[in-house]
């Protein structure tokens, strides 16, 4: 069943999840600032290299290399700025081997490779924002009737269960938030190798969000979601059922979204796709089933989500908005500090989007941007904007005229 919108961060499904993955891992592999040294061995062959020019490449490689491992295994806190004074020093040997003509051909690979990565990025971004804006009309208010008929089967005690895990997940969620905020002003420095990767799987744990990483820390809350999910499972089964056939549509609905947004993936990266989503699925069945029931349970009846997406983003008092309050036209000010692409959303008091600002490709620096807020109406929203660097908000009244 797919029946909760709560679960995710960020992402509208586990598809949606998986598929970001695919794409962001052909996206490092064309990292928007060229590594020399991986595109002349990738393009070799374009770039007519000679066998003496693929042997100093290769010795350069290693080389580097060497260097790097020996920084690491000496113990050194190597920061950033010196492995990108390793890198460069390998990359300016690098072309010291090329012709001019074959660096003028090495810089158009690396501006077409750059532009292929900023087309995924947009791209990725455009899914999520379709399924979510599906999910939002066609699957959410037919949800939320099935959870109203759900409210009147719960008992006094357990509604006031249910209250009280919301208030602690609200808490737990707070304090992730100052958590990401000082891990981001802290991450200065580069940790060593032996460091990062004694750290790994504890980093890979770290990265479980939202509900399921909250009760795996608060055991009295987890006790008290499953008292509460053995309880109600079998009125949530038979609700389920009433909307089977509309479930089948909506996954037919989705997978054509998916599908239409990954027609230029490679086959290879399509297979590897599907296997993942079905290993995900198979492997994380058991959990993916209660924590729905959970999350469904832990739904508004009156129609607010249990935790407003809104929440996930931080409040940044360096976002401008003015007029504010507005009942008509707003101009929104906002710094990005890497070039990437940069999604905007306005999200009203129950954190649901109700209006896409912008979406598409910025330059780092400061942007101005004039938005027309008269179809909103007059209450509470939220400014939500996404960049290369993370998520920010900035909150903001629209009167109504």
């Amino acid at each position: 069943m797919n029946m909760i919108p709560f679960i995710r961060q960020g992402s509208v499904l586990l598809v949606a999840l998986v598929l970001c993955s695919s794409l962001q891992a052909q996206q490092r592999q064309t990292s928007s600032k060229h590594n020399s040294l991986r595109l002349v061995e990738q393009f070799g062959e374009e770039l007519d290299l000679s066998e003496e020019q693929i042997l100093q490449v290769t010795d350069l490689k290693e080389e580097m290399r060497d260097k790097m491992r020996a920084t690491k295994q000496a113990g050194q806190q190597a920061d950033r700025q010196q492995m990108k004074a390793i890198k460069e020093e390998y990359e300016a040997k690098v072309n010291a081997i090329l012709s001019v003509e074959q660096q003028e051909e090495l810089q158009q690979i690396a501006t077409a490779k750059k532009a292929q990565s900023e087309d995924r990025r947009a791209n990725r971004r455009a899914m999520q924002q379709e399924l979510r804006n599906y999910h939002e009309t066609n699957i959410q208010p037919v949800i939320l009737e099935s959870r109203q008929k759900l409210e009147q089967k719960i008992s006094s005690q357990d509604r006031q269960s249910i209250d009280d895990l919301r208030l602690a997940l609200a808490a737990h969620k707070k304090k992730q938030k100052a958590e990401r905020k000082a891990n981001r002003q802290n991450k200065g420095q580069m940790e060593s190798h032996r460091s990062r990767k004694g750290k790994g799987k504890a980093a890979k744990k770290g990265r479980q969000k939202g509900l399921y990483q909250f009760l795996q820390q608060n055991v009295e809350s987890q006790s008290i979601a499953n008292q509460l999910i053995d309880t109600y499972s079998n009125d949530i089964d038979l609700l389920n059922k009433e909307i089977a056939a509309q479930e089948a549509q909506w996954k037919a609905d989705k997978e054509a979204i998916i599908e239409r947004h990954t027609q230029d993936l490679s086959e290879n990266s399509k297979a590897e796709f599907r296997k993942k989503r079905s290993d995900a699925k198979e492997r994380h069945k058991t959990d993916i089933d209660r924590m729905k029931k959970l999350a469904f349970l832990m739904m508004d009846p009156k129609g607010e989500a249990a935790a407003p997406r809104q929440s996930d983003a931080e409040e940044d008092p360096s976002i401008k908005v003015y007029p504010n309050p507005s009942n008509a036209n707003q101009t929104l000010e906002f710094e990005t500090k890497t070039a990437g692409n940069v999604w905007i959303d306005i999200l009203d008091s129950n954190g649901k989007t109700v209006q896409q600002v912008y979406n598409g490709y910025r330059d780092p620096g400061k942007h101005v941007i004039d938005v027309n807020v008269q179809g909103l109406d007059g209450t509470l929203h939220y400014y939500r904007i996404n960049d290369p660097d993370g998520q920010r908000s900035q909150k903001v009244i629209i009167t109504k005229e």
